[in-house]
């Protein structure tokens, strides 16, 4: 019996070396179909611009890149690794984080101009804010200072479920949103829209 096992393991054993030098030599070369999953905004503005340098690296890699603003099932659609800001819902996958990202409030000057500044949370209730209905408290806004947590029941008269969206009608003056800052990062360098309720 002892000797069986003994056999057995030194096979198994000889399986899994194959496997990793097989693993290592293949390393110099990327190659094969990469199907990629992201919010639309994201995928657009984060991951798309990216793509052209990284299949001059790797050319021979085909990328199929699926932008959904709903949740995606990676099983079921195929999909190799998905990008997604936020909790891990399914605790059968394996997550990775790769970055982080805050939240920022903004709205365009023609808008503060006309309505005005608001210097604390509690004053967003008086003004037009944007919302994002993806979100579970797409209404509800929290801001935490130091030991300080606010959440603000917000109202206004326009949402959409795509982040885009939400920024060209900030943008065009309509209301104020609250939204990752890597959505407004070019148009708050540019002053087209201004950060406010910062700590």
């Amino acid at each position: 019996e002892g000797q069986r096992y003994y056999s057995e393991c030194r096979q198994i054993l000889a399986a899994v070396d194959a496997a990793e030098h097989s693993f290592h030599s293949g390393r110099g070369t990327v190659a094969g179909n990469l199907k990629i999953g992201s919010s639309v905004s994201f995928g657009r503005l984060q991951i798309a611009p990216r793509l052209p340098e990284f299949l001059k690296q790797h050319p021979q890699v085909q990328i199929d890149l699926q932008l959904s603003d709903q949740n995606q099932d990676l099983v079921s659609e195929g999909l190799d690794v998905t990008f997604r800001i936020g909790e891990l819902t399914d605790s059968g996958l394996i997550a990775r984080r790769i970055g982080t990202t805050h939240r920022v409030t903004v709205a365009a000057p023609g808008y503060l101009k006309q309505h005005g500044q608001p210097q604390t949370p509690e004053e967003l209730r008086g003004h037009n804010c944007l919302q994002f209905n993806l979100l579970n408290s797409q209404n509800l806004w929290v801001y935490e200072s130091g030991a300080q947590h606010h959440e603000v029941r917000i109202k206004g008269n326009a949402k959409s479920n795509n982040s885009e969206a939400i920024r060209e009608m900030v943008l065009g003056g309509l209301g104020i949103a609250l939204s990752p800052v890597w959505l407004f990062s070019e148009d708050l360098n540019a002053g087209r829209v201004t950060a406010i309720l910062q700590d």
